[in-house]
């Protein structure tokens, strides 16, 4: 089984909006104890809220442990499922 450690970073550049999560990293430890990386990074000038969620669903998979490195981008990841 895989172990996935996950990171949201969050911004709020656009004025009377929520914080936008911009940022994700995948990294999975495989059972011969590779690690295989993935990431996203909007560095466009947009609202990347639709992209983010794309590509963090698309990358995630069925099965592994999501770790997150506080409670900050957990609450981030919560307000774009919401």
């Amino acid at each position: 089984m895989s172990r996935k450690l996950f990171y949201g970073g969050g911004c709020n550049n656009f004025p009377g909006t929520e914080t936008i999560p911009f940022q994700w990293s995948d990294h999975i430890m495989l059972e011969d104890r590779s690690i295989d990386h993935r990431e996203y990074l909007c560095m466009e000038d947009k609202d990347p809220k639709s992209e983010f969620a794309e590509t963090v669903i698309e990358n995630l998979g069925e099965t592994g442990t999501i770790f997150t490195y506080t409670g900050y981008e957990a609450g981030v990841l919560k307000q774009l499922a919401d």
